[in-house]
C-alpha cells in the first residue's frame, strides 16, 4: 500500500506547485517595477491638487498599484472564466465573454501605451518604418523590448502556468 507522499499523483502537485511559487517569485518583482509607468503617466496627468495630492508618500504608488491591478486584471479576465459545457453553448455567455475579451484588448492596448512611454523601444526620432527600410535590429532597445514583454503578457503567462499546473496535477 503506497503512503500519501508516495503517491505520483501527490508528487506531481507538488512540484507543479512549487513551479507556481517559483514562477510566481519571479513575477512579484517584475509587476513591482511595472506600477512605474503608471505611477509617472497619472502624476503628469493629474491636475494641480491631485498631484500635489499624489506626491504625499505612498498615495501615489497606492493609486498606480491599483491602476496597474485594474489593467492586468481585465488583460487575464477572459482566462479566468471556467463555465461547464452547458453554459458554453448559450447566448448569455457567447456575449459575456465577447465583452471580456473586448476588455482585455483595450487593456493590452492601455499596457501597450504606457510602456511605450516610459521604456521607449526604438531611439528618439526613429521610426518603425526606418527601422524595417534599414532592417537594422540593433536599433531596438532588448532591455526595453523584454521590460514591454513582461508587462503585457506576465501575469498571462502566470494564468496560465497555473491552470496548466492545476489540469496536470
Amino acid at each position: 500500500m503506497q503512503t500519501r507522499l508516495q503517491n505520483p499523483k501527490t508528487i506531481d502537485s507538488m512540484i507543479g506547485w512549487l513551479i507556481i511559487a517559483g514562477a510566481a517569485m519571479v513575477l512579484t518583482p517584475i509587476l513591482a517595477r511595472n506600477i512605474e509607468p503608471y505611477q509617472s503617466a497619472i502624476f503628469e496627468l493629474a491636475p494641480g491638487i491631485i498631484r500635489w495630492f499624489m506626491a504625499l508618500p505612498g498615495i501615489g504608488w497606492v493609486i498606480a498599484t491599483v491602476a496597474f491591478a485594474a489593467v492586468q486584471a481585465a488583460e487575464v479576465w477572459p482566462l479566468l472564466s471556467e463555465e461547464s459545457q452547458e453554459e458554453q453553448h448559450s447566448q448569455e455567455w457567447k456575449k459575456a465573454i465577447k465583452v471580456r475579451w473586448v476588455l482585455a484588448a483595450i487593456a493590452y492596448g492601455i499596457d501597450a501605451l504606457m510602456c511605450a512611454r516610459y521604456w521607449p523601444i526604438l531611439p528618439e526620432g526613429t521610426s518603425v518604418q526606418m527601422l524595417i527600410a534599414a532592417f537594422n535590429i540593433s536599433l531596438i532597445n532588448r532591455g526595453a523590448f523584454i521590460q514591454t514583454i513582461l508587462t503585457l503578457f506576465g501575469c498571462t503567462m502566470f494564468i496560465l502556468l497555473y491552470r496548466y499546473v492545476r489540469r496536470v496535477a
